[in-house]
């Protein structure tokens, strides 16, 4: 059992530790210092300062949003203008063959890519046929089976 005189002497112990007002300097007196007057300034600076680096922030992301979609455009319709001209030429059965890589758009590129892809591949390169004869073809006044036959064609 704890001892009453033990008790009473520990909570006057405390109570002598404790400052008392006039140990206390008075707050009200004092003036405040720099820093905080300069924390306090900044403080309700920092919502708008945050709101205008925020709307930077989405501003300049919006911007290289924009820019990755137009390069993207750019190399998908540098790459249709490269597969266009690959048919264009002729030169080649199948113009899919070949990779329509936009730095064949620079001078003499594309040919030397389809030169060097016959020249590995020589199957790949297209045939032309001349006419055969075996389509319709518009009967001339000139022309009959008799003078045919007497012409031996």
């Amino acid at each position: 059992m704890p001892d009453e005189n033990n008790v009473s002497r520990e909570t006057d112990e405390i109570e002598d530790q404790q400052p008392t007002d006039q140990d206390t300097p008075d707050r009200e007196t004092e003036e405040p210092a720099e820093d905080d007057v300069s924390r306090e300034t900044s403080e309700s600076e920092e919502p708008a300062e945050r709101s205008e680096v925020g709307k930077l922030r989405r501003e300049s992301a919006n911007y290289r949003t924009r820019l990755r979609e137009s390069e993207q455009r750019a190399d998908e319709l540098a790459r249709e203008l490269v597969a266009a001209r690959i048919r264009e030429s002729g030169r080649l059965a199948d113009p899919t063959d070949l990779d329509p890589d936009p730095a064949l758009l620079e001078d003499g590129a594309l040919d030397a890519a389809i030169d060097d892809l016959l020249e590995r591949k020589p199957h790949l390169k297209a045939r032309s046929f001349g006419d055969v004869g075996q389509h319709d073809r518009a009967a001339s006044d000139g022309v009959s089976l008799g003078s045919l036959l007497r012409n031996n064609v």
